[in-house]
């Protein structure tokens, strides 16, 4: 079994891992109530830049060393041809997933998906620099970097599944109670090709670059596709 020759140490995944909670449990509500105390509160896209800029400043600063060493480490020959097939899997297991989903359900919409679109049509530049700039690299360095690099060279299937699993929750779960439970279980299952792909990259590569670059190249695609 190859090694991930780069992985962040026990310390960046303890506070990651903590950090990751705090985002997702806490940091929302706490950002929402903020703006709303605001005399004029900032649009969707504009609160959600806000949110997206405190993740990469905190995410960066928790697992500073770990990129550092990605950078220092990387090889840019394997990173780009990691990134170009780890690029091509997922775009064939998305249309074969894609298809599976209009089977079952042929008018589905993927809700993150029209969320991102709403916010683009109102204010495409805060949409682009969330989307596009901001939301790879954190995602990446906390699903791939954190929960599945900090097991991979011990337990690699399950840090397979766990990573998986946990970054298609995160894009569903804001979603609960606003929509069925059938809607969101497609829409969970529209998201397992990326957390497949964008694992395997790392792996290949050995560096957290490649998952970053396959992530940033798909926000931008679906965004421009979006509007």
């Amino acid at each position: 079994m190859k090694q991930l020759p780069v992985t962040p140490t026990k310390k960046e995944i303890i506070c990651a891992t903590t950090y990751m909670l705090l985002e997702f449990l806490v940091l929302p509500t706490v950002i929402s109530l903020l703006n709303s105390l605001l005399p004029n509160p900032l649009s969707t896209a504009r609160l959600n830049l806000a949110f997206f800029l405190l993740n990469y400043l905190a995410v960066g600063l928790i697992l500073r060393k770990f990129i550092g060493k990605s950078l220092i480490d990387s090889k840019p020959g394997l990173l780009l041809g990691s990134a170009a097939l780890g690029m091509l899997a997922y775009w064939a297991m998305n249309l074969a997933v894609g298809s599976v989903i209009l089977l079952i359900n042929p008018e589905f919409a993927n809700v993150n998906d029209a969320a991102i679109a709403d916010m683009a049509q109102s204010d495409l530049l805060f949409s682009i620099l969330g989307t596009v700039v901001l939301v790879p690299p954190c995602e990446e360095l906390l699903f791939r970097g954190v929960v599945f690099g900090g097991m991979y060279n011990r337990r690699p299937l399950m840090a397979y599944v766990l990573s998986t699993v946990c970054f298609g929750a995160i894009h569903v779960i804001g979603y609960i109670g606003l929509f069925s439970w059938d809607i969101l279980a497609l829409c969970f299952l529209q998201y397992l090709p990326a957390g497949i792909c964008l694992a395997w990259s790392y792996v290949r590569s050995g560096s957290i670059l490649a998952p970053i670059l396959i992530h940033t190249l798909v926000n931008a695609v679906g965004i421009a596709f979006l509007r």
